[in-house]
């Protein structure tokens, strides 16, 4: 039964083997991933292909004695369900060590055209997907969610075929509006659903369904990012440009504002203001706490050693009350002023450099 989960984890340390599409570099650097993995223990390594293998002697010391021993003996052909699943949990690669995947990292490139086109193309589809979700254009429930569900593919099926292109796009896009357009105008169909989206029953409706197409998209990239099958195109940038997943985080900050600025006028107590901000410092602190126990490998160029999206969000939040509180021409001064002189400080002291060059040690700068 064991031998059905053999390949199930693209790259596992107990299996030295790994897709064959990989490119040479590639394969070189998982290579090193084994090594860094065999070595770094090597009783307990050589004690679990004991266990797994039901072998009575074994010692591997590298990759090739790994690959030899896997080519001869076939070791999965008789391993029981329990033994493959605790081999995939056990020896599944996601990160290895901080130096290693930091390098592959680097190797991949960061902030290049390429992370801008498809930041750029799945954030204009994202949008065009919640606006026509919330369409009110039959009356029939189940003829709607057919017309959604028709559209939102429509929309997935550009994504697909432009291939990242925002040209090429953005005029598949205007072909699809014309053609809609043509269909209405021909059958008559008198209908005005846009102006639902106007009144504040709309832009919440709205708002309701980008929260969720980004909580769903997040859960998806934080899973996904460690894998070996997740395109780097769409992982977090360090120093430069712009991917997915920075939307993402900047789209849960901007939505946070949003709702805030919906909740003007309405009670902003105390107690309210700690009850909607707890969770999320909590989510950051035991975010901190479990990485920490763990010793999962949290690159220091994204929110430094304690800082962490969670953290960020409660934060942001907490300023928009406070804004909140004061006037409202405050709250359409106060955005631009601090933008202008968030950059003008690092374009004159080269603050993206010297940031990148801190030490990560004490208080003062882990977290920078």
């Amino acid at each position: 039964m064991g031998s059905m989960l053999e390949n199930f984890c693209p790259v596992n340390i107990y299996r030295p083997t790994f897709p064959e599409y990989l490119s040479e570099s590639k394969k070189i650097a998982l290579i090193k991933v084994y090594n860094d993995a065999i070595t770094k223990d090597l009783d307990k390594f050589n004690h679990d292909l004991k266990q797994w293998y039901s072998l009575e002697n074994v010692r591997i010391e590298d990759y090739y004695q790994l690959l030899e021993f896997y080519n001869q003996q076939k070791p999965f052909k008789d391993m029981t369900l329990k033994q493959g699943i605790d081999m995939n949990i056990q020896g599944c690669v996601l990160r290895t060590s901080k130096e290693l995947y930091s390098g592959i990292c680097d190797h991949s490139g960061d902030g290049g055209a390429a992370n801008t086109k498809v930041s750029i193309n799945i954030t204009i589809f994202l949008i065009m997907c919640c606006l026509l979700s919330c369409l009110t254009v039959f009356a029939n429930p189940i003829v709607e969610t057919i017309f959604r569900l028709v559209m939102n593919g429509l929309v997935v099926t550009l994504i697909f075929y432009s291939r990242y292109q925002v040209p090429f796009t953005l005029f598949l896009l205007a072909i699809w509006v014309l053609v809609f357009w043509f269909y209405d105008y021909k059958f008559e169909l008198n209908w005005d659903p846009w102006k639902k989206l106007t009144t504040e029953s709309g832009q919440i409706r709205y708002i309701t369904w980008t929260r969720g197409v980004l909580t769903v998209g997040t859960i998806i990239a934080i899973f996904a990012v460690d894998g070996i099958y997740f395109n780097r195109l769409h992982a977090k940038t360090f120093f430069n440009g712009y991917s997915s997943m920075d939307i993402g985080t900047g789209g849960f900050t901007y939505h946070a504002g949003v709702l805030m600025g919906l909740s003007r006028g309405h009670d902003t107590s105390l107690w309210l203001f700690l009850k909607r901000n707890s969770v999320l410092l909590a989510l950051g602190i035991a975010r901190f706490i479990a990485t920490s126990w763990t010793d999962y490998n949290v690159p220091v160029e994204e929110y430094g050693i304690h800082w962490n999206f969670f953290i960020s969000l409660a934060v942001s939040r907490a300023l928009t009350e406070m804004c909140l509180k004061l006037p409202k021409i405050f709250s359409y001064c106060i955005p631009p002023i601090v933008i202008i002189a968030f950059e003008s400080l690092v374009v004159k002291y080269d603050l993206a450099t010297r940031i990148r060059q801190l030490p990560r040690t004490g208080m003062d700068n882990t977290s920078i």
